[in-house]
């Protein structure tokens, strides 16, 4: 099973899949840390309203292929731990509890 993931798309890298690698468990991203790792690209899936123009819509859905992308080892989905973790979409009309928190965000970049 290999693993779908989202990123802010970059135009000028273009959509070629072997372009992009998609680094998991990254805590501090000029630093190699024993816990993360690098994944191939396989298929990259842009906004239907994305323009280059624009920061809108400025997202694309990445699906992994789970090959690991460096040290020369391939394997297979990104396994889960302590370090790298899933986010959690609530399903379509959940109802959120009064009271606590809808959601929590989190970004990078200029978008």
């Amino acid at each position: 099973m290999s693993q779908i993931t989202s990123l802010r798309f970059s135009y000028g890298y273009g959509n070629s899949t072997g372009l992009y690698k998609v680094r998991v468990g990254d805590y501090h991203s000029l630093v190699p840390e024993e816990y993360e790792e690098e994944y191939a690209v396989d298929k990259i899936v842009l906004h239907p309203r994305y323009r280059a123009d624009s920061n809108d819509y400025d997202l694309a859905l990445v699906h992994v292929s789970g090959h690991r992308a460096h040290r020369g080892v391939t394997g297979d989905c990104v396994t889960l731990s302590r370090f790298v973790l899933p986010a959690c979409l609530p399903v379509r009309r959940e109802k959120v509890p009064k009271g606590t928190a809808n959601c929590y965000i989190t970004g990078w970049g200029d978008t």
